[in-house]
């Protein structure tokens, strides 16, 4: 396990403010297990996973301000704190999953998405764009805040950018050197 104690800087700009947090490749998962570790207690959190199914993240994180919407098992299904898309590509049925999560789990919530690479895959730089806009508006008037993890060199440059422009600030950790030494 690499050492990711940078996503301490993240946490006490959470409230009221939209956040992309720009990671690389070897550093997402333990990112993203670090900040939800470090809130889960303290915040209603709904997490929108596009890279492990709900089980395994329920496994981790047991609280009853946690709400994951899955979109990594591509099954619709519905739980108690959770809701699971048949599409990780369907922007709106995203939307109308945290919609619903916000009605179970009420204001002043953290959205976690833990890969707008997944996002940016599917849809255009623009669609991507539009969503990233219209969602961070509307979870600001809402009083939530966003939290987008994007992996460094995984989508289009445009993307990055736009998620920069609509997001109050930016943290860009990509180039911090994490690495994992197992003694034997």
């Amino acid at each position: 396990m690499g050492n990711v104690n940078f996503i301490k800087e993240v946490i006490p700009n959470i409230e009221n403010n939209n956040l992309l947090v720009i990671v690389n490749q070897n550093q997402i998962k333990e990112s993203i297990n670090f900040f939800l570790k470090n809130i889960i207690n303290e915040q209603k959190i709904i997490l929108v996973s596009f890279s492990e199914p709900a089980k395994n993240i329920f496994e981790k994180f047991d609280n009853k301000n946690f709400f994951i919407i899955d979109a990594f098992s591509n099954e619709k299904k519905e739980g108690q704190n959770f809701f699971g898309i048949k599409n990780q590509n369907d922007l709106v049925q995203i939307q109308i999953a945290i919609k619903k999560a916000l009605q179970k789990i009420g204001k002043n919530t953290i959205i976690v998405f833990d890969s707008l690479s997944i996002i940016s895959i599917y849809n255009s730089p623009k669609e991507t764009g539009k969503f990233i806009y219209l969602f961070n508006n509307k979870m600001k008037l809402e009083k939530n805040s966003c939290i987008f993890f994007i992996t460094e060199n995984s989508v289009d440059e445009e993307i990055i950018s736009f998620a920069k422009q609509f997001c109050d600030k930016t943290f860009d950790f990509s180039k911090i050197y994490s690495h994992t030494i197992q003694n034997k």
